[in-house]
């Protein structure tokens, strides 16, 4: 099996894309949330829509990377390696991180409100488990990071998912196993905007991420190009807000329709990937797309802490105050980024995993 080299024009694409994605996870983090009016459907539209290509585009641009490596010789030890630096690393160092400022937010508030520090609780059993990612059942301390966990375990599977997938038809009609068992199981692992039940199989071993993950391997594999016309953009981002017109009804009726992500994912990142150009953006802004991914968090904590201090969380959330919310998170984790690599260059390197 002989995989192809990556052209210019799509690697650009695929850069340009990741950075998109690490923008929209931001938009579905950034909290509160508007609960009623023209903002719920702006959340809905935003976090209930259009964000959730994000973690699958990374799955899928994941795995195809990987395939490009299958006829180096020794490839998986070498990738295994390449992973413990790109992945591991900043797993440990950002969940360790971000226990830090919870303990210093802890201590602030003891400060200035008064406490009694024996309250302290946050080093624990479980908190240490969700640390070092050994507790499947939860994400990670720093909860963004489940999808981290999940790609490393993916990898470790990608001898098996390779003889699997080999072959042309073989391949398809395993990826196609793959997709029912996943669609199968989208009762039991929650739809937004109701909570995961089933967390293993949300953020320990995400049937949604193996099947992306394997698409990706997949298509690398198979030298199978994803459409970029207007017209098949077009034709997807029709099947996807129909889909999304349905979710809203059934949602407006009371319940949710649980197959919604199953269905409209594959079409809305067609769609959306048609239009991001293929031109690659500048290095400060497509370079800083996981780093964006592991910092936003922090940020998201800080200003909720702000806007709960102001009183601006007592009340229903404004449609602007979201956007208003949305905007600030985005900028200062670009803006976080690129002064921790101008100000620790060597540091920044190791903790964003070689990026």
């Amino acid at each position: 099996m002989q995989v192809g080299a990556i052209d210019q024009k799509t690697s650009s694409k695929m850069a340009n894309m990741a950075i998109v994605c690490a923008v929209l996870v931001v938009v579905m983090h950034v909290v509160p949330r508007p609960s009623e009016g023209f903002g719920w459907y702006l959340l809905q539209g935003g976090h209930g829509f259009l964000c959730r290509i994000a973690v699958p585009y990374f799955f899928l641009a994941a795995g195809y990377f990987l395939a490009g490596h299958f006829n180096d010789e020794h490839w998986w030890g070498k990738e295994l390696k390449k992973r413990v630096h790109s992945l591991l690393i900043p797993f440990f160092v950002f969940n360790v991180l971000f226990l830090i400022q919870d303990v210093l937010i802890w201590l602030v508030a003891v400060v200035v409100r008064g406490g009694s520090f024996a309250d302290f609780s946050l080093l624990n059993i479980n908190i240490i488990l969700r640390c070092l990612g050994l507790n499947l059942w939860r994400t990670p301390y720093l909860g963004p990071l489940w999808f981290v966990r999940n790609l490393f375990i993916l990898v470790l599977l990608a001898p098996a998912l390779k003889f699997i997938l080999d072959g042309r038809l073989k391949g398809f009609v395993a990826l196609f196993l793959m997709f029912l068992v996943y669609g199968a199981f989208r009762p039991f692992t929650g739809e937004f905007p109701f909570h995961c039940t089933n967390t293993i199989l949300c953020y320990g071993f995400s049937l949604e991420g193996l099947f992306y993950f394997a698409l990706g391997l997949f298509l690398r594999m198979n030298k199978i190009g994803v459409p970029s016309g207007i017209l098949v953009g077009c034709l997807c981002g029709c099947i996807a807000l129909t889909l999304f017109g349905l979710k809203i009804f059934s949602i407006l009726r009371g319940y949710v329709w649980q197959y919604y992500s199953w269905l409209s994912i594959p079409p809305l990142m067609v769609f959306v990937w048609s239009l991001v150009p293929s031109v690659k953006w500048p290095f400060c802004v497509v370079g800083n797309a996981f780093p964006v991914f592991l910092i936003h968090k922090f940020l998201v904590v800080v200003l909720v802490r702000i806007m709960w201090t102001g009183g601006w969380m007592r009340q229903e959330m404004h449609v602007f105050l979201y956007i208003v919310s949305i905007v600030i998170v985005i900028s200062a984790s670009f803006l976080c980024a690129l002064l921790l690599r101008k100000i620790a260059p060597k540091a920044s390197v190791v903790m964003f995993g070689g990026r």
